[in-house]
């Protein structure tokens, strides 16, 4: 410390002695070393969220996995597929945006337009079924030129899965796969959607436990 800082602190401790105490008392000076072991940077980490595995049962989960290889013992990589939803929301823009020093850039609502769509693949990372897409839209302007999809589209009002359409989309796949003379294993999340579906001949449908699959 110069000798102007050091003057600045003499006159400090005359005129507010009890002041001048706290701030150079040890007790009151702290540094990082002086923090709780708990609350140093090396102690954090990216944690799940746990409330989703609240519900999970453990020994359900222990039990469905001892099962699964006698599941599997029939099946190739190639022949043992996942399907699930997720919901698409194609108009949400970028949550950042690129903008010269200086310039306003406002944000607005993000549009909440969605469509569902169901995905599947194989066990060995090479072969995808063919994509679901629900839309609200039975007959959308973008598709007034369009003759065919490479995906099965089907609409209503919420674009939300139902067993109907669930079924539809299942029964197509079963068709192609008995036209290869080829049986596959399905796995798929437990929910009423996915109930009530036709019985196939070329596909085996397997459910995973209520819950689980928040279970990692």
């Amino acid at each position: 410390m110069g000798c102007d800082g050091q003057r600045q602190m003499d006159s400090l401790a005359r005129l507010c002695p009890k002041r001048f105490q706290n701030l150079t008392s040890p007790q009151k000076q702290r540094n990082a070393s002086d923090r709780p072991s708990s609350l140093l940077r090396g102690n954090f980490y990216s944690a799940p969220d746990r409330l989703a595995r609240a519900s999970v049962d453990a020994s359900s989960c222990e039990e469905w996995l001892s099962e699964l290889p006698s599941l599997l013992k029939d099946y190739e990589a190639d022949d043992v597929f996942n399907a699930d939803e997720t919901g698409l929301f194609f108009q949400c823009l970028s949550r950042k945006k690129a903008a010269f020093k200086g310039e306003e850039c406002p944000s607005g609502k993000q549009s909440k337009l969605r469509v569902t769509v169901l995905l599947a693949a194989n066990q060995s990372g090479k072969e995808k079924l063919p994509t679901l897409m629900i839309g609200p839209s039975k007959k959308s302007r973008c598709f007034a030129k369009i003759n065919s999809f490479a995906m099965m589209y089907k609409s209503n009002q919420k674009a939300w899965m139902t067993s109907e359409i669930f079924g539809d989309w299942l029964k197509g796949i079963d068709k192609e796969m008995a036209k290869k003379k080829r049986r596959i294993l399905l796995f798929m999340g437990n929910c009423d959607a996915h109930s009530n579906f036709p019985a196939q001949t070329n596909i085996t449908v397997k459910f995973l436990q209520p819950n689980t699959t928040s279970k990692s």
